[in-house]
């Protein structure tokens, strides 16, 4: 069951830790802006260059987050990184999100001076690990479940399972629910709220990558990866995400387009 949140204006808290990042993709701010909050920092996002340095006077924040290309120019982040070791701070943690992934690209920034380089789309677990490099915050205790090795031999088998989602990110899908799949195991699943986020009809199918287990719940948790080099799909999710990120599931119910009707098959 979705339900409506408030949006309040955050607000910083005392000693809370800040973060200033600047991209000219508004979407992207916003899921950004919703991972960072929600692991606990105050975030303020930006889209034009002056902006972002008008801000990062006045924040004098913990850490940047900034892509490559800003506003119609291509490596336009670049100086912003060059400036910022010049005339700003030789210290500050800068990390680097951006869909540029060529070598020479990485090398150029972290010679410039980024503290490290992300590609997207958004991983906010390895994100969230990756500023836990560089200030301080709190690691959250999740026990893994350990991987096992599936047996050589396969047979298909079809079945249904009981599950929700438990969170949506332009990364992935996080699936929870009382019947513990396997870290490799690949399964077919179709359902109108999949449809509405990723835009495609029918089943999809996707391999876990991560299985683990909820220390509060008790539960499975499986992580699903959407395929990185799918541009389009990437969009539409980010998009359905823009619209969606005030919305919250329901701990205690299941969600309708899933409950019951999540045909698996298992190869």
């Amino acid at each position: 069951m979705l339900r409506r949140k408030k949006k309040k204006k955050a607000v910083r808290k005392v000693g809370q830790q800040v973060i200033l990042t600047i991209d000219d993709d508004p979407d992207f701010n916003v899921l950004l802006k919703k991972v960072l909050e929600r692991a606990g920092f105050y975030v303020e996002t930006t889209e034009k260059v002056e902006t972002f340095f008008e801000r990062l006077k006045a924040l004098n924040p913990h850490l940047c987050i900034l892509d490559i290309n800003l506003d119609k120019y291509s490596g336009e982040g670049f100086k912003v990184i060059e400036a910022i070791r010049n005339k700003f701070s030789p210290s500050l943690p800068l990390i680097v999100m951006s869909r540029r992934i060529d070598q020479e690209d990485v090398n150029t920034a972290l010679k410039l001076g980024a503290s490290d380089y992300l590609s997207k789309p958004l991983d906010d677990t390895v994100l969230i690990a990756k500023i836990q490099q560089y200030i301080n915050l709190d690691d959250e205790v999740v026990g893994t479940l350990p991987f096992r090795k599936i047996p050589d031999k396969f047979s298909d088998c079809d079945f249904e399972l009981d599950l929700k989602i438990k969170r949506v990110s332009e990364s992935g899908i996080l699936f929870t629910g009382g019947h513990f799949l396997a870290k490799g195991t690949r399964f077919e699943v179709g359902s109108d709220l999949l449809t509405e986020i990723t835009g495609i009809e029918g089943d999809m199918s996707f391999t876990i990558t991560e299985a683990t287990v909820d220390s509060e719940t008790k539960l499975n948790d499986m992580f699903v990866e959407f395929e990185k080099e799918n541009i389009e799909l990437i969009s539409k999710v980010r998009n359905w995400l823009s619209k969606n990120v005030e919305w919250e599931i329901s701990e205690d119910e299941e969600i309708p387009d899933l409950q019951g009707k999540s045909s698996h098959q298992l190869f």
